[in-house]
């Protein structure tokens, strides 16, 4: 008789579940990876996780959101240290330059290296996650939620007469 990670998931109380992927997401999986391994759907993982930490003391919720802060901000620095670097183009393992000239002896003069925005672009893309991660947990990019109370009124006109319609 086979078992599948589903089967045994479903044996799991929500409290359980959700523990289980608290823990995961520390241990660093992502969402995709905790719905592969525990036989779930990525919202649904989402989900858990947040009901999960609503039921973590909020000492710990808080010690864990200092955590990704402080995760974020080293790889911060590595992006910036990306962005403060310089890029060559390379192609086939080699440095690509430009030809300036030849020589007398018919050889090539080359000028200084190509450069490579390419890291710099893709730093650039990978500050913008982070940023947007930071605001995630801070808090700071909250959905915001609009209520309001409208009243429609119709009028028939052109014709037509209203006690026709019912």
């Amino acid at each position: 008789m086979a078992s599948t990670h589903g089967d045994a998931q479903s044996a799991l109380s929500t409290a359980e579940k959700q523990a289980a992927v608290v823990e995961h997401v520390r241990q660093g999986l992502s969402f995709r990876e905790i719905a592969d391994l525990m036989g779930l759907s990525k919202s649904q993982v989402h989900r858990l996780f947040h009901a999960g930490l609503d039921r973590i003391p909020a000492e710990n919720v808080q010690a864990y959101r200092e955590q990704q802060l402080t995760d974020l901000a080293l790889a911060r620095q590595v992006v910036l240290d990306v962005l403060g670097a310089t890029h060559v183009v390379v192609s086939n393992g080699r440095i690509i330059k430009p030809i300036t000239g030849v020589d007398e002896d018919d050889n090539y003069q080359y000028g200084d290296p190509l450069l490579d925005d390419g890291p710099a672009m893709a730093a650039i893309d990978r500050l913008v996650k982070l940023q947007e991660r930071e605001a995630a947990i801070l808090g700071s990019d909250a959905e915001k939620k609009v209520s309001a109370d409208l009243t429609v009124n119709y009028t028939v006109g052109g014709g037509i007469d209203p006690a026709a319609l019912t």
